[in-house]
């Protein structure tokens, strides 16, 4: 789980390495083709930063790990809760795949920007009246709604600054149901 400084400064000075050569300021070999040098240090590149690791990285505590299970597992189970004592066993309105994601925003990456309160709520809240206007007036259009609904609920967000990438999840969902 930890990631060595060692490493991952290795990794960042190899991904700088390749933006120079990327922008031509680099030592080349004689004779090496310029194109192919490039397309190369782009590959490079490429290869390199889906290792994972970057300049920064941290380390993860076990603590944070065992708060990030417990906040997780309380947050879903009440919703899950207020769900069956609301509408009982047969619907799982509040129970949708995009709050699974938004708990793991919150709990697993408190510290990201689309993790905070009002993103999380307001993106969700915006979303889904997004998808229930793109279903009141395109509700027959199966190829058309889903799209649209997601394509609005980034636009509304953006526009209300309350941007939450789980959020458009949940604009697509209203769109296609009809409760």
């Amino acid at each position: 789980m930890r990631i060595h400084r060692r490493t991952s400064q290795d990794i960042w000075n190899r991904v700088k390495v390749a933006r120079r050569v990327l922008r031509g300021q680099a030592h080349r070999p004689p004779g090496q083709d310029i194109a192919r040098h490039k397309a190369l240090a782009r590959l490079k590149a490429y290869f390199v930063k889906m290792r994972g690791a970057r300049a920064g990285s941290h380390e993860i505590f076990p603590l944070e790990i065992m708060w990030s299970f417990i906040g997780s597992f309380a947050g879903m189970g009440i919703l899950s809760w207020c769900n069956t004592a609301v509408f009982g066993r047969t619907d799982n309105l509040l129970l949708m795949g995009t709050f699974g994601a938004s708990a793991m925003l919150l709990f697993g990456a408190p510290q990201v920007p689309f993790a905070q309160p009002r993103n999380v709520i307001g993106g969700h809240v915006v979303s889904a009246l997004v998808g229930i206007t793109v279903y009141m007036f395109c509700g027959g259009m199966t190829f058309v709604a889903p799209a649209l609904a997601v394509a609005g609920a980034i636009a509304a967000m953006h526009a209300t600054d309350t941007l939450h990438p789980p959020g458009g999840g949940t604009g697509e969902k209203r769109c296609r149901r009809s409760e």
